[in-house]
């Protein structure tokens, strides 16, 4: 149960400070703990507004890296006072706090910041939440560190879809080549939790775009399947290879699943990209209900469409150029001359 120490470093009261240090003058156990094994450095550090009980517990050999029944250490509790301030861990630190301690669960400070569970962390802790990220990644918390499950901070924060802690990881290093459970990336969790902005950072940061998860699966064939324009083209840009299969053969179109207005949107993007699909099999794949001659016509028009979009588009450019000049009545002769002579359209 709680003693006279316990309850003193987490009464809030007046005048309890006084008290605090009668009993530790007096010899009471500075590491005592309750049933949870909660210490008084850790009720301090949770409830202390101005940090004094903190101190004075730390002068008298309180332990600062003692963990609770769940492996939490003082700097969690600390970082849960709601009247905390960066003053409470610097001083916690200087005693020699480890920033990368982890709890029964693998999971270090830094990983509970970017996890924010609401039953721990009220809504003016969340928007403190990036200050204290960066003050721990200052004072050399790991981004690296994974839990139990595998994952790091990184996930966390993007299966939360909060950029700004991402953009932190980030910038101090977060490892973007690691391969998670199943042989997933980051970039392909930040697709599951559909964070967008998350994800195009990963991207702009120059995360390998063409790693197959263990299922043979690549970051664009996910987005191909969930019909995310915005994602693909994003990963277009960016030179997502169109080749590759997954571990059943499964190509790069055979991820659009149904002739969706999305989807379609989709094929037609990758067929122009240079995605194969010999004879147009998967387009007509999607219309299960035309006919021999509908499809037979769709080829037809498919092919002319292909053979008039592989002209010059120089060619198509100095004709367009020519009809201006033609249509000027005035001055036209010698723009068409100027255009001869510079080369832009034949003689």
């Amino acid at each position: 149960g709680d003693t006279a120490l316990l309850y003193a470093a987490s009464n809030t009261q007046e005048g309890n400070d006084i008290c605090l240090r009668l009993l530790l003058e007096n010899g009471a156990d500075v590491n005592a703990k309750d049933s949870d094994g909660v210490s008084a450095l850790m009720s301090a550090a949770l409830n202390d507004k101005e940090g004094i009980r903190v101190l004075l517990l730390l002068e008298h050999g309180a332990d600062v890296n003692a963990k609770d029944k769940d492996g939490d250490t003082v700097l969690l509790y600390a970082a849960l006072n709601p009247q905390e301030s960066n003053r409470l861990l610097q001083e916690l630190i200087d005693h020699g706090a480890d920033v990368n301690s982890k709890d029964n669960k693998g999971q270090t400070v830094l990983m509970h910041l970017a996890i924010k569970k609401d039953y721990l962390f009220t809504d003016r802790h969340k928007d403190c939440i990036p200050e204290y990220t960066s003050f721990l990644l200052d004072h050399g918390a790991e981004v690296n560190i994974q839990d139990e499950t595998g994952n790091t901070a990184l996930l966390y924060a993007l299966k939360n879809r909060d950029l700004d802690i991402v953009t932190l990881l980030v910038d101090y290093g977060t490892d973007l080549t690691i391969q998670y459970n199943g042989g997933k990336t980051a970039l392909m969790y930040a697709f599951e939790a559909r964070c967008f902005d998350g994800f195009k950072l990963l991207v702009e940061c120059g995360i390998n775009l063409n790693i197959q998860d263990d299922s043979g699966t690549t970051i664009l064939m996910s987005a191909v399947q969930g019909e995310q324009l915005e994602y693909v083209e994003l990963l277009l840009d960016h030179g997502a290879n169109l080749s590759g299969q997954d571990t059943q053969g499964k190509s790069l179109l055979n991820s659009i699943k149904k002739s969706s207005p999305e989807g379609l949107k989709i094929y037609s993007l990758l067929y122009t990209k240079g995605a194969a699909d010999d004879n147009y099999q998967h387009l007509m794949s999607l219309y299960k209900n035309a006919t021999n001659d509908q499809q037979h016509e769709t080829k037809l028009k498919l092919d002319r469409w292909t053979i008039k979009s592989r002209l010059s588009l120089k060619y198509f450019a100095r004709q367009v150029v020519y009809n201006i000049c033609t249509s000027n009545k005035k001055g036209y002769k010698s723009s068409i001359q100027y255009l001869i002579d510079s080369g832009h359209i034949p003689a």
